[in-house]
């Protein structure tokens, strides 16, 4: 009786020395941390109070979080200031006020892509290639791009002037050029090609814009007779995951796969499925994509391609295949965060992890006008679609057909029919 109690007892305190352990492990752990970010904080104070030249405390924070995003290797995980944030809501609702210009940063200048057409940037005269000198009498070379748009944006009605200079004109060219609301159409025309092929090109995937390939598409196929479809994704760098899923939707079948998120949370595994029965059974299709072709795009490629639903022609497309969640920060801003990557139906990552990648793999899928064979793809990872062809994987969407840009430029569509009869109306 003894040597149970004793051994008992004994199991007890061992239990407690072994929790008391575990406790301490799991305080030690936490204590370590608010150390790290005390020590952190120290240092930033004392850079702040002791640096030989002044600097800027907010700078410094910032800093540091931008260090310890880039540690990880990922170009999509960022800190996003509010204001900037605003601008990316306004974007994926696909309105604003504004004056209707793409810009970007070239060369340090804020330059105009493309004037949206039948805007009031387009309407006063500003051209692509034009780079603002000034905004509101800033100049301009002192602003981020994303400084510029927010002077150029503004309340419909309010008026914003402008100079910018042009390539063979000496002085800057002012405007001042009243603001309306600048509503992106997702799919900006639909064309009728020959043999009843009609051409679609969807530029973005933004609210709504599954809903506008429809309206073109079924107006070309009851006023034009089209019985086939060429979808234009080429240049389109993405957008909203939900809206390719919808328009993938469009032309497969019910349950069909469209595309599978891997996480490490839980939460961010799940697949995606079509929901309603093909929109248009039997319409044989083609893809455009190019190297700019990018995330919500290479979902509907690679659904599409992968259910021998369309053959896919042009380059390799970009191969940003992850999912990024945004959380919400104190202060405003927003941290955007890789939190998943995606996999087509058959289990190809979209996912390239190196963009040098593209430039090497570009040059060896440089081939005019010829369908991609093993030989050409001999390090890429093999995959069967749902039909038994043969598909390629690591990153991107390795397209059916290979043919460079200059082959078929975006406002020379009707150039494509000949390739559309060899790979699809021919087979």
């Amino acid at each position: 009786m003894r040597r149970s109690t004793l051994t008992a007892v004994a199991v007890v305190a061992s239990s407690l020395v072994v929790g008391g352990w575990l406790l301490q492990e799991g305080v030690s752990r936490s204590d370590n941390s608010y150390l790290r970010v005390r020590v952190l904080q120290e240092v930033i104070d004392r850079v702040e109070s002791s640096f030989v030249d002044e600097v800027e405390y907010d700078r410094l924070h910032e800093s540091a979080i931008d260090g310890l995003l880039r540690d990880l290797g990922d170009p999509h995980s960022s800190l996003i200031p509010a204001s900037s944030y605003e601008n990316i809501e306004i974007r994926t609702r696909g309105e604003y006020g504004g004056i209707g210009l793409e810009v970007v940063d070239r060369n340090g200048w804020v330059t105009v892509v493309s004037p949206i057409p039948n805007t009031p940037g387009a309407r006063a005269g500003i051209r692509a290639g034009d780079q603002f000198f000034e905004i509101e009498g800033v100049p301009a070379d002192t602003m981020v791009t994303d400084q510029a748009v927010e002077m150029l944006r503004g309340r419909p009605g309010t008026e914003v002037s402008v100079k910018v200079l042009r390539p063979g004109v000496d002085e800057p060219i002012p405007f001042t050029i009243e603001r309306e609301e600048i509503q992106l159409r997702a799919v900006p025309f639909g064309l009728m090609l020959e043999q009843g092929i009609g051409y679609v090109p969807l530029q973005t995937f933004q609210v709504g814009s599954e809903g506008e390939i429809p309206t073109v598409l079924d107006s070309l196929r009851e006023s034009e007779g089209a019985r086939s479809l060429i979808l234009d994704l080429r240049g389109n760098p993405g957008g909203l995951l939900d809206v390719g899923i919808a328009v993938s939707d469009l032309f497969l079948d019910m349950d069909l796969s469209i595309v599978e998120t891997r996480g490490r949370a839980s939460g961010q595994n799940e697949t995606y499925s079509a929901k309603e029965p093909d929109t248009y059974p039997g319409f044989p299709i083609v893809v455009l994509v190019d190297r700019a072709s990018a995330s919500a795009s290479e979902i509907v490629a690679g659904a599409l391609q992968d259910h021998d639903r369309a053959a896919i022609i042009g380059q390799q497309t970009f191969g940003k295949g992850s999912v990024q969640t945004l959380y919400r920060l104190t202060g405003g801003d927003v941290l955007r965060l890789t939190t998943a990557r995606w996999y087509t139906p058959v289990g190809r990552s979209i996912h390239r992890v190196s963009q040098r990648q593209v430039e090497t793999e570009g040059q060896s899928l440089g081939i005019s006008g010829e369908l991609v064979t093993p030989a050409d793809m001999s390090a890429r990872p093999e995959f069967s679609s749902m039909g038994g062809r043969m598909l390629y994987g690591g990153g991107g969407i390795t397209p059916d057909l290979v043919v460079p840009p200059e082959t078929f430029p975006p406002k020379r569509p009707r150039r494509l029919v000949g390739y559309f009869v060899k790979l699809v109306l021919s087979t």
